[in-house]
């Protein structure tokens, strides 16, 4: 999991680097780098493109994912 990356601008709309924004976590595709929101599924920068949904539960001290 990696924080939303935002660009970290003044009031007077000048670049001050990048920053992490804790408040939306993202997961990214290790093979294309695509990163996705956790939250919904869906790509952090084309909304357009999600991630399909799969069953997830625990059983003890191990989780299966249906798929």
């Amino acid at each position: 999991m990696v924080p939303k990356t935002v660009e970290n601008l003044t009031d007077e709309k000048e670049s001050r680097g990048r920053i992490f924004d804790t408040n939306e976590m993202h997961i990214a595709c290790p093979w294309h780098g695509a990163e996705f929101v956790i939250s919904t599924g869906k790509h952090a920068a084309l909304r357009d493109f999600h991630l399909r949904s799969v069953k997830v539960y625990s059983k003890g001290q191990k989780i299966f994912v249906e798929v």
